[in-house]
Order: C-alpha cells, then structure tokens, then sequence
C-alpha cells in the first residue's frame, strides 16, 4: 500500500511541475496559491483534531485551460495542527494531512458550469498507528442565480479499503456583495447528507453556516476572514461521529497569478 500512495504522490507532483512549466506559455496557465488558518478544523460536521485546536492550512493549485469552457486543474492542500501540551492524540504540531486532488471544470453557459475530479487523502498518522489513506471521486454543478447569490450541489464516493464505502453529498447555496471596491462580505448555508457502509445509519449530517469579509489588497493579493458554525444532525449524532455543533473562526491571505 504504501509505494502506491507514494506514486500517486509523485504523479500529483509531476501534474504541477508539468503545469508550472507551462506558465511561459502564455494566458491559459494559473496559479493560486494561499494559507489559511482555521480555530478548529471541522470537516463535513466533524472536529478532526479534537480537543478544540486550531490547524494552519497552506495550499496551491494550478490550471490550465483547454479552451475557453473547459479547464483542468492539480490542487495540493495540507494541515498542520497547532496542538499545545499533552496531545491525546499523539505528537503535539505537526502535519497531519496531506490532500491531493486532481480536477476539471466546464462552463455549460454563463450560468451553469460542471466539476469531476479524484482526491487522495493521506493522514500521516501519530502514535498509535501508521497513517491513514482514503480516496474520493466526486462531481457537482454550480449555478449562478443572480449578480448576488449561487447555489452548488456536490456528491463524492468514497472507494478505499481503510474507510467505508459510501457516498456524501453537499447542497449550498451561496451569496457575495461588494461592500467597497475592494471589499466584499460573503456567506453561505448548505446542508450535507451520508450513506456509508457496514451498518452506517443514513441520514443528512450538518448543516454550516458561514458569514465573512474578503479584502482585495491588490497586485493578485487578497485577505478574508469568517465566523463559522455547523450544526450537527441525525447522521453523526446516530453513528457515535459526533454529538456536539461545531463553531470556528478562519482567516486567510492568497495569491493569484
């Protein structure tokens, strides 16, 4: 197991290099590229670290566009927890997940635009245990409403032997006005459903909640920060994942070339 993960790594890392060199190519290549960090890292209605601890989350992505509608893109995305004292879960800071997703997009019309794409997931491990690895495909459609407000609905299955397989899916909706030029406040609401195996009780899951500011510094730079909050539903509380509504803070400085 470990030298396919270990391949796949490096085919995702041979996608980016590959697309990185093709940035002098001209307008069709992008770049972006940020650091995020979260006061709890909550994952589809779930605290992954515990214990309320926060997690700084640096990530880049690049893509190519074929033609005017159709895209494709290599995303690299990581987790370093920031855990302070005796750590139930094993060592204090340090990486704890490493995501690698390979993805396209089309646009179906100015309004509607399709997603397909594969995420490896790799978390180290601590401990008690050697690490852990899942894979997901997933595809959803997003669809602008008006100048204000979208709405997206995603489903991703779940297909490794170290989980269960099974499927979650994400309706949301999504809306963003310009506050100043530069200055713009965003929120969000949406609603996530499971169905998982081996005796997995299914059932709509969470329900987050979001509200931030996004701030154009300029020169392909912005900043944002968000109050989040999750309500946990039927699927978790059933299923001993999770018992308590989650709320969390997230900030983050990117770049876009």
């Amino acid at each position: 197991m470990g030298g396919n993960w270990m391949k796949k790594i490096s085919l995702m890392l041979l996608v980016l290099v590959c697309l990185s060199g093709t940035a002098m190519a001209g307008e069709k290549f992008s770049v972006d590229a940020g650091v995020d960090y979260a006061s709890r890292y909550i994952w589809r209605g779930m605290d992954l670290i515990g214990d309320d601890n926060g997690a700084v989350q640096p990530w880049i992505d690049g893509g190519f566009a074929i033609t005017d509608k159709l895209a494709v893109h290599g995303l690299f995305w990581a987790d370093y927890r920031t855990v302070d004292g005796d750590y139930a879960a094993g060592d204090d800071n340090t990486w704890d997940e490493f995501d690698y997703v390979l993805y396209g997009t089309y646009d179906l019309n100015d309004t509607l635009s399709l997603e397909l794409g594969y995420i490896y997931y790799y978390l180290p491990g601590n401990a008690w245990d050697d690490g852990f690895r899942d894979q997901e495909f997933y595809g959803g459609i997003s669809a602008a409403l008006n100048d204000y407000l979208s709405t997206s609905f995603y489903v991703y299955y779940n297909f490794d032997n170290d989980s269960n397989d099974g499927i979650y899916a994400k309706l949301a909706f999504d809306g963003a006005k310009s506050l100043t030029e530069t200055a713009e406040l965003f929120g969000s609401i949406g609603i996530g459903y499971m169905d998982y195996d081996n005796d997995f009780d299914a059932g709509f899951s969470d329900l987050p909640l979001s509200v931030g500011v996004s701030v154009d510094l300029g020169h392909g730079v912005a900043m944002y920060v968000s109050a989040n909050y999750s309500v946990t539903l039927d699927a978790l509380r059933d299923n001993d994942s999770n018992h308590e509504n989650e709320a969390w803070v997230m900030s983050g400085l990117s770049y876009s070339m």
